[in-house]
């Protein structure tokens, strides 16, 4: 019995080879690799930029009932563009920012109409890590204290603080304590604004010791460096040094981190 054979149309044979082919261009010499320290896997990094834009558009004229769709990855602008069906859909990370979304809770001042359809599986925790030498048991000591902290976070831009869910998180728990970066600034202490958790300017500078805290999501990438050379992680929620739930967000015990020799922190 002779198989039918099988292609896609035209279009769809362009547009989907043109997303491969974007695809493929990460495993090329535009590519590199790093380690994540927790896992001891390679990592490939990529001089490749990494914001998509794509539409899938359907005018009236290719098919009658057509069905048009664009996709969108990134943070809270996302989320928004698809409650106003701009974007068909979005793929967030983390998933409490489309929870905040869902809730009206946060940067939202009321609950958006969506509804996932899919989970992509990743243990992603904001860590709020200080090296022991601080001698700093809780985020509000740090007001208190105005101790001038040596901090590594995420992107501090204008752009990130008011878009990123990691940034968001970063302030939100930081006002709840009392202070913000620029306190922090302001008492003398100094921000390394990395593009990414596992960028290795992180890595190094707490191996060499040039940085005293880091308040970052991607533990994986960088909590267990951060362990080994001293740090601790600072308790965040009720009973510790007070909570954002009201945003939103929710803290993990201890025994949930995934970081041996992590100690106290949550």
């Amino acid at each position: 019995m002779t198989t039918m054979k099988h292609r896609y149309g035209a279009e769809i044979q362009r547009t989907k080879g043109l997303l491969e082919l974007a695809a493929a261009i990460y495993d090329s010499s535009l590519s590199f690799k790093t380690t994540r320290a927790a896992e001891q896997v390679l990592q490939t990094e990529s001089r490749v930029g990494y914001l998509l834009k794509l539409s899938l558009t359907a005018h009236r004229s290719q098919r009658e009932n057509g069905v048009s769709l664009s996709f969108a990855a990134d943070g809270f602008r996302e989320l928004r563009a698809v409650a106003q069906r701009k974007v068909s859909l979005a793929w967030i990370n983390p998933s409490v920012a489309a929870t905040m979304a869902f809730k009206g809770k946060g940067p939202f001042s009321k609950p958006l109409p969506l509804r996932a359809i899919a989970v992509f599986p990743s243990y992603d925790v904001m860590g709020f890590a200080v090296h022991e030498s601080t001698g700093i048991t809780s985020l509000f000591q740090i007001r208190k204290e105005r101790i001038p902290l040596r901090l590594s976070t995420g992107q501090t831009t204008k752009q990130a603080l008011a878009h990123s869910p990691t940034m968001f998180t970063v302030g939100a728990v930081m006002k709840v304590a009392g202070f913000t970066l620029a306190d922090i600034r302001k008492w003398g202490g100094k921000i390394q604004s990395v593009l990414r958790p596992s960028h290795p300017d992180r890595r190094a500078a707490i191996q060499d010791g040039s940085i005293n805290a880091v308040f970052d999501e991607g533990i994986k990438s960088w909590g267990q460096t951060a362990v080994d050379h001293g740090f601790r992680y600072l308790p965040v929620g009720r009973g510790s040094s007070g909570t954002a739930d009201g945003d939103g967000l929710s803290s993990v015990r201890g025994a949930q981190v995934p970081i041996p020799g992590h100690g106290e922190g949550r």
